[in-house]
Parts: structure tokens; C-alpha cells; sequence
């Protein structure tokens, strides 16, 4: 995604969070290269893709605000308001201005899955273009690898540990450690969609 297209998408050309979601994927993706003869790297790999899909879905949030004016002639235009002719004049536009909604889920929370659906009554068009991508794309359902994901920034820090969660009825728990690695494919590629085919702002 280039700077142009994330100013053109209300982001934040200086700040943006998905810029920085971006270089987590990329570090993902060198270490990729090395898989097959370094199979320790699983555990990295799949924590910098969660984290950079943690940080795509709150980057679709943010929205680009200008304060003006002063005493009573104050207010505030938002990057909507702008053409992109008029934004590229007027670069004194800045400030990432994260919503309600995006504040409360990120005091410590990397549940992908609640990140991901809150934008279906926030932002409907990027969340109905991503589902609607991510099959064209993938053939499989986002929804479905979300729920199978969504821990994994939390799990896969510390995948020596138990599950608090018991897998099914008379079975011992898991270690977290197992929940990423069936789900290691999984993360991976979403991360590569939302950073080199999801187009979210689509007509």
C-alpha cells in the first residue's frame, strides 16, 4: 500500500498505523524465506503477522482531523471533507484521531476476531469488502480463520504454557504453543492478503 493510497484512504501520511503494521509483516515475511531450514522461526513469524493484523484492522479506525481557527471561530474538517488535490495543498492537516470504539478495544486487547467484526457496525462498506476479498482471494472464509486467530499474539508469546480453555470433555488442556502451530498458515497468509490484496475502501 503506498503513501498516497493511505492518504487517500483518511490515514494519517506521518502516523499511520498501518504503515507500521506493514513493517511487522514485511520482517514476517524475510523470515519466511528462511522456514524450511529454520523451523524455530514459526513462533516469530506467526507472532510479527498477528501483531501486523492487529495493527491493520485498528489503522482502518483512524480518521484524519484539522483543527482551525480561534475564540469562536474554532471547528474541525475531517479528511472526508478534502479532495486529494485539496489535501496535497494543505499538509498542515494532521493528527490520527482515534474513535470511541477503537479506544476501549485497544487497552490490551489482540482479540482479532472482536477487532475485525466491531467494524461491521463502524465502517460496513471495508468490512463487507474484506470478507467479500478474502474469499476471492483465499476461497476460505475470514470469519472462520478469525476465530481459529485470534489469540494468537497472546498464545504464541508464551506457547510452553497451558490453555486455560480445556479442549473438549476428559481431555487434558493444551499447550498454547499448539493453537498457533495448527493456525500458523492461517495468520500468515491473512496477514499477506490485508497487506498486498485487500483493497477495504473498494466500491
Amino acid at each position: 500500500m503506498s503513501l498516497l493510497e493511505l492518504v487517500e484512504y483518511g490515514q494519517d501520511p506521518d502516523s499511520t498505523i498501518i504503515a507500521y503494521g506493514s513493517s511487522y509483516f514485511k520482517a514476517a515475511e524475510k523470515l519466511e524465506e528462511f522456514l524450511e531450514g529454520y523451523g524455530d522461526y514459526i513462533f516469530p513469524i506467526a507472532m510479527l503477522s498477528a501483531f501486523s493484523v492487529e495493527l491493520y484492522f485498528k489503522g482502518l479506525y483512524t480518521e484524519v482531523k484539522e483543527y482551525y481557527g480561534e475564540g469562536e471561530n474554532t471547528g474541525v474538517k475531517k479528511f472526508s471533507e478534502y479532495s486529494s488535490d485539496e489535501f496535497k495543498e494543505n499538509w498542515q492537516v494532521k493528527g490520527s484521531m482515534l474513535g470511541k470504539e477503537i479506544e476501549s478495544l485497544n487497552k490490551g486487547n489482540h482479540d482479532l476476531l472482536r477487532l475485525f467484526e466491531n467494524l461491521e457496525k463502524t465502517k460496513p462498506r471495508v468490512y463487507n469488502n474484506l470478507l467479500e476479498q478474502y474469499q476471492k482471494h483465499l476461497k476460505r472464509e475470514l470469519l472462520d480463520d478469525l476465530k481459529e486467530c485470534k489469540d494468537i499474539f497472546k498464545d504464541g508469546r508464551y506457547p510452553y504454557e497451558k490453555s486455560s480453555e480445556q479442549v473438549s470433555e476428559g481431555k487434558s488442556k493444551k499447550e498454547k504453543g499448539d493453537k498457533v502451530l495448527e493456525n500458523f498458515n492461517k495468520i500468515y497468509h491473512l496477514a499477506k492478503f490485508l497487506y498486498t490484496d485487500a483493497k477495504p475502501y473498494e466500491n
